[in-house]
């Protein structure tokens, strides 16, 4: 029985022998690397402040932040990026404030050109009374004219012709001038002597008119220059012009225009 009792015994020590072996040596695949020793405390705190081998770059830049250089680099190109931006949005603010004004102007000038050959249409004669207005004055000359209108019914706003022997102060009168701001104005005066639904009126048509040209013509073909009293026919010359954003240099548009006075007689 003490034989069985100390061959059990030998046995069960060998096994644990063997496995202490077996523990202490790591199998050939097993990685033997410094991970595998014991850490200490003090080795875990030198632990972090040391990066792994295997840290990405972008990890170890952040860890060591930017230098003065880098900085500075930096800033440059943000304001070399800055200006170029800035120099685009200048260049098509230019661009877009000069297309703006040249549309204004050429507006204006259309829209008061219109108004005056639409009313020189009306006339009955070109006059050569003198007109006084507000801001200006003046009778039918090289830069101004006076056109003669039939007054217009009370009641029903029609034209009506006051007849050949009516005196000058029957009719209506209108007169186109420029005055010293270099506004056109229109002028309106109504008949002294009779009626007319027309009332007095001075109104600015366009500003910065740097031109008001009329020249007057008769009914022969080719028409041939007249003086403004046996005028058929006028031809208005109309200049405006601004300056543009920064005040370099002139946008300027100018147009002509031509009406037949319709109720002009025989």
């Amino acid at each position: 029985m003490d034989f069985k009792k100390k061959t059990k015994k030998l046995a069960f020590e060998a096994l644990i022998i063997r496995a202490k072996e077996e523990l202490a040596t790591p199998p050939s695949n097993y990685p033997t690397t410094p991970a595998r020793q014991r850490l200490t405390p003090q080795a875990m705190s030198g632990r972090q402040l040391s990066h792994h081998p295997t840290d990405p770059p972008s990890r170890l830049r952040l860890a060591q932040g930017i230098t003065l250089v880098e900085l500075l680099i930096g800033m440059a190109i943000l304001a070399f990026i800055s200006l170029m931006v800035g120099a685009v949005y200048v260049a098509h603010f230019r661009l877009f404030s000069n297309q703006s004004t040249n549309i204004d102007v050429a507006s204006q000038n259309r829209i008061a050109l219109d108004e005056m050959v639409n009313q020189i249409r009306e006339g009955n004669t070109i006059s050569s009374i003198t007109v006084s207005g507000n801001s200006c004055s003046g009778s039918s000359g090289a830069t101004t004219i006076v056109v003669r209108l039939w007054p217009l019914d009370t009641n029903t706003g029609d034209p009506y012709d006051p007849g050949t022997s009516a005196p000058d102060s029957a009719y209506d009168y209108v007169l186109y001038c420029k005055d010293s701001g270099n506004n056109l104005q229109k002028v309106v005066r109504k008949t002294t002597s009779g009626t007319s639904k027309r009332t007095n009126l001075d109104k600015i048509l366009a500003t910065n008119a740097s031109q008001l040209t009329f020249t007057y013509y008769d009914n022969s073909n080719p028409p041939v220059v007249v003086t403004p009293a046996t005028a058929a026919q006028v031809q208005v010359q109309l200049k405006i012009s601004q300056k543009n954003y920064d005040k370099k240099f002139d946008i300027y548009t100018d147009q002509t225009g031509k009406a037949v006075l319709r109720n002009k007689p025989n």
